[in-house]
């Protein structure tokens, strides 16, 4: 058949595949988050991380504008849009969870006017 005369005259060795892959696609983007800093914004994230969540916003940015989008293109987008709303979303989760590690803490004003009002119900 067509596929075994395809397969035997073209047969790359898997880690020929994984090394292109690495210097071609992996460590460029990598190079890209590196230089705009973008992995400073998510400190407990890895490189790997960022290129996934880089890679899927690439994606939708080209199906958005019906054409190919570069990775530099994409990180910069990523950078420029998701950054902010997580810095929203990380802020608002860390008084969640402050509040919750913390349920009875209380400011001293807030603890004096919870008293005074005590008092003068009675």
């Amino acid at each position: 058949p067509l596929t075994d005369k395809i397969t035997a005259t073209f047969s790359p060795q898997p880690t020929t595949a994984v090394l292109d892959w690495y210097d071609n696609v992996y460590e460029p983007l990598i190079r890209i988050i590196d230089e705009q800093g973008i992995l400073d914004e998510f400190p407990s994230r890895t490189d790997a991380d960022l290129y996934l969540w880089i890679t899927d916003h690439r994606w939708y940015l080209s199906q958005e504008l019906g054409r190919e989008v570069s990775a530099d293109t994409a990180a910069h987008s990523y950078n420029r849009s998701q950054v902010a709303w997580t810095r929203k979303v990380l802020g608002w989760t860390n008084k969640m969870l402050d509040h919750v590690a913390h349920p009875f803490a209380f400011s001293a004003q807030a603890l004096s006017r919870a008293l005074k009002a005590r008092r003068a119900d009675r």
